[in-house]
């Protein structure tokens, strides 16, 4: 609810990746596989990334 209206007028592309965002983390990286996930993946919580809590 809250991204809708920034995804309608196209302030956010819920189809870029992570990669296509530039976004990495501290060691451990983020694999190669994990920076495939969508916005739209990391909403629904099915990313595929699972980090230990700090």
């Amino acid at each position: 609810m809250l991204y809708g209206s920034h995804v309608a007028t196209g302030h956010i592309d819920i189809g870029k990746t992570l990669e296509d965002l530039g976004i990495d983390d501290t060691p451990p990286v983020v694999t190669t596989e994990e920076k495939q996930a969508t916005i739209l993946d990391l909403l629904r919580a099915r990313s595929g990334g699972y980090h230990d809590a700090a």
